[in-house]
């Protein structure tokens, strides 16, 4: 009798260890993301205003030309470790990349001495972020699985200026009518700067492994220069989970 109460003690003490293990000693996720970056474009490539002002001198002359301007960089992913030291609490380490065309105008010149022409200048803004620090999952659910995290880093932006055309005929065209450059019409910057995210999302587990991370939410702010961008980041993707 005492040896079969003795056996049904282990059994539950060993069931208590499984079950307070229940959590995978690591996880991979990997995943598309879109960001809406907080850069001050006007001050990089001009206003509303600026851009009107422009088109309406194009139509003046005969020309056409429209203005398009988004603060959403849709080429992106995102991807991160997690290494789990308890059932709650983890350290995250991971990296996001985004770019997209944040300032685009296309213009059609009129026939003149000089010829026709048409261009297209495309201001673009791309982003790479290497983050690190604590996460926090709450596992109270079999399979919906909430988290949380603060990460901190360095995230390295570049913005850039390209014209699709003859540069030349460009200039020599809008000095014909007048209008003088300042600075190049083509350029390109990047810079390396403090970036901290904080946010944070649910993965649904879909079996001992697998999960879908349905979604993540980051406020993601980077200083660059002397500027502080206020930027926010959607993510979602597949989670690997090892030590299940």
């Amino acid at each position: 009798m005492n040896k079969v109460l003795f056996a049904v003690v282990c059994v539950v003490l060993a069931s208590s260890v499984a079950l307070a293990q229940e959590y995978p000693k690591a996880e991979v996720f990997g995943g598309y993301s879109i960001e809406r970056t907080g850069i001050p474009y006007e001050d990089i490539w001009g206003s509303e205003e600026d851009f009107e002002e422009l088109m309406d001198l194009v139509g003046e002359i005969g020309g056409e030309a429209d203005h398009d301007s988004s603060r959403f960089l849709k080429k992106g992913f995102q991807a991160s470790v997690t290494f789990n030291m308890n059932e709650y609490l983890g350290v995250e380490a991971s990296i996001r990349y985004h770019s997209g065309d944040v300032v685009t105008m296309r213009l059609d010149y009129p026939s003149t001495e000089l010829g026709a022409q048409s261009a297209t200048m495309s201001g673009t803004q791309s982003g790479f972020a290497f983050l690190a620090g604590p996460k926090v999952t709450l596992r109270k659910h079999e399979r919906l699985i909430p988290f949380a995290h603060l990460l901190f880093g360095v995230d390295r932006a570049k913005v850039s200026n390209d014209l699709e055309g003859d540069v030349e005929y460009f200039e020599n065209l809008m000095n014909y009518y007048g209008i003088e450059f300042e600075d190049d019409p083509e350029f390109e910057d990047s810079d390396a700067g403090f970036g901290m995210a904080i946010g944070g999302g649910v993965d649904l587990k879909m079996c001992d492994g697998f999960a879908i991370r349905l979604i993540q939410a980051d406020y993601f702010l980077s200083k660059h220069h002397e500027d502080t961008l206020n930027n926010f980041d959607l993510a979602f993707g597949m989670v690997i989970r090892f030590g299940d």
